[in-house]
């Protein structure tokens, strides 16, 4: 199984990220999870494999790399601007193999997130592809919300939210005006 294992001659030392980005414990380890922003997960997907097989040594054969192996496949294929029927007839068959994998890896545990994306080659067919209408936009919009709603005095969370938008929004339409006179 994949793993990171502490205090043998088999460790993998993770390289000193931002803080930003990494989740760490009371010592500052790494808890072997990154936070990332939606965009920057999109990045970290395409490049991963290039980026982690080298770090993997006899670990590259490991189902559990193989089904994330199967999954950046999958994301590829399904964020593609244009496809044919062929296409997502392959982008289906990438998606149950990825799921046949994922379910023969150890403590596999299936979500939500899995059974939708059973429906995402029906979803294209029917509503063209993925990047006309997924969610980015609205991941950053969030990130702020949350941000305002993190800082509020939590007795009047909405009021505090719904000023800042608009203390946002003034801000914006005066640089415009700025801007164009």
């Amino acid at each position: 199984m994949l793993s990171m294992k502490e205090n043998s001659a088999e460790s993998i030392d993770l390289p000193a990220f931002h803080p930003s980005i990494v989740e760490s414990d009371d010592n500052g380890r790494a808890k072997n999870k990154l936070r990332l922003k939606a965009a920057q997960v999109h990045v970290f997907i395409r490049i991963s494999e290039e980026l982690l097989t080298p770090l993997l040594g006899e670990d590259v054969n490991d189902v559990v790399w193989r089904a994330w192996l199967e999954q950046v496949k999958y994301f590829k294929t399904m964020t593609a601007s244009s496809f044919t029927l062929d296409d997502l007839k392959r982008l289906d068959a990438e998606i149950q193999e990825h799921q046949e994998l994922y379910a023969s890896t150890p403590g596999a545990h299936f979500l939500p997130k899995h059974h939708f994306a059973r429906h995402v080659a029906k979803d294209i067919l029917r509503n063209g592809p993925a990047r006309l209408y997924w969610c980015f936009p609205f991941e950053g919009f969030y990130r702020r919300v949350k941000h305002w709603a993190e800082h509020s005095n939590r007795k009047s969370e909405l009021m505090h939210i719904a000023t800042m938008l608009s203390l946002q929004k003034a801000v914006e339409l005066t640089e415009r005006a700025k801007d164009g006179a």
